[in-house]
């Protein structure tokens, strides 16, 4: 599973959103998985394609996990600021197919003056 989470409901316009992807292995198995990067994760905001990075580097260089039964992995992303209020979705998925699907999450944040 991809879940996103952000510190903050709002954003101020003008200011750059950050929030939390974390792949969440729900099954009774180990998960091999790759970094969470750009090269696995893929974003949408409003339907449209967007481009964001982690807001950090890796605090690993390994390339691959395995995540044991239930356990997951985290990292923070920075995106771009809004310059008009409004709702925006963000949408995520993660490039390793589970029985054919794609995990994928998604996050609701508001923009305020």
């Amino acid at each position: 599973a991809v879940i996103l989470k952000s510190t903050k409901d709002s954003f101020k316009i003008g200011e750059r959103i950050e929030f939390e992807v974390i792949v969440k292995n729900k099954t009774n198995k180990n998960l091999k998985i790759r970094n969470l990067g750009e090269k696995t994760l893929f974003f949408t905001i409003n339907g449209q394609e967007w481009g964001t990075k982690p807001s950090q580097a890796s605090r690993s260089s390994r390339e691959e996990y395995i995540l044991e039964p239930y356990d997951s992995l985290s990292r923070s992303f920075k995106g771009n600021s809004f310059y008009s209020p409004g709702e925006v979705e963000i949408f995520c998925t993660y490039n390793l197919a589970y029985k054919g699907i794609l995990p994928f999450g998604k996050l609701k944040i508001k923009i305020e003056e």
